[in-house]
């Protein structure tokens, strides 16, 4: 019975092992592929700085500017890139999607009305 057990500790130790060696390998390749993807520019930053200074509109000191400029810095701190790069082109604001939960609910609700 106890050569079981150390049998099933020893597979278990093994396969924690080569999960963690796996993942260490993905995540160090997920973190190589910004220097592998970013080698094959071929010109686009060129294209980027003429696009920007083309499309930039005159700001005011209005709301929408204040928000796009919060929501541009925003952008820039998740990726990591400084928020001069970042250009925001629209702004639209989206529908809630209500959970599952409250749709089953309103059923619910409707239902007994009936």
């Amino acid at each position: 019975m106890l050569e079981k057990l150390e049998f099933l500790v020893s597979i278990i130790l093994i396969s924690m092992t080569i999960v963690s060696v796996v993942l260490i390998l993905l995540s160090s390749l997920i973190r190589m592929q910004k220097y592998f993807f970013k080698s094959f520019d071929y010109g686009a930053s060129e294209k980027k700085n003429e696009e920007k200074d083309t499309n930039k509109p005159a700001l005011g000191n209005t709301k929408e500017d204040e928000l796009a400029a919060v929501i541009t810095s925003a952008i820039a701190a998740v990726l990591g890139e400084p928020a001069s790069s970042i250009v925001v082109k629209s702004i639209r604001q989206v529908q809630p999607i209500p959970s599952a939960w409250i749709v089953s609910a309103r059923q619910e609700q409707v239902s007994r009305l009936r």
